[in-house]
């Protein structure tokens, strides 16, 4: 199908290695994605439309895509996000990895971004 990716390809190319965590993102409904039938091996498989994907970066960054938002390095990311208090998006205890809420982290991401280039 154009324009679709796998949730796996998508979740590799933000920074999210394991594909496990993703998934149990997308089944917990916290993103979307749709499932379909692999044409070889005839496995479901979660696929990822533009759409998807423009809806997950709304809600969502990683380190990956903050880093590339920002400019910032992932150590000053890191320390920032811990002196700010903020944690992974985690909601009843999940953790789906290194996902965090966008409206948490980028106010703070911004106002480094903005003394940084001073």
């Amino acid at each position: 199908m154009p324009g679709v990716i796998s949730a796996a390809e998508f979740a590799r190319s933000i920074g999210l290695r394991d594909k496990r965590r993703f998934q149990a993102l997308i089944e917990a409904r916290h993103a979307e994605a749709l499932e379909t039938l692999h044409p070889v091996t005839r496995r479901t498989q979660l696929r990822m439309t533009e759409a998807h994907i423009a809806s997950f970066h709304e809600k969502f960054l990683t380190l990956t895509t903050m880093q590339t938002e920002t400019g910032l390095h992932r150590n000053t990311i890191l320390s920032l996000l811990k002196a700010s208090d903020i944690r992974a998006f985690a909601p009843d205890g999940l953790n789906f990895g290194q996902i965090y809420l966008r409206q948490e982290v980028m106010p703070v991401l911004l106002t480094a971004s903005v003394r940084e280039k001073r």
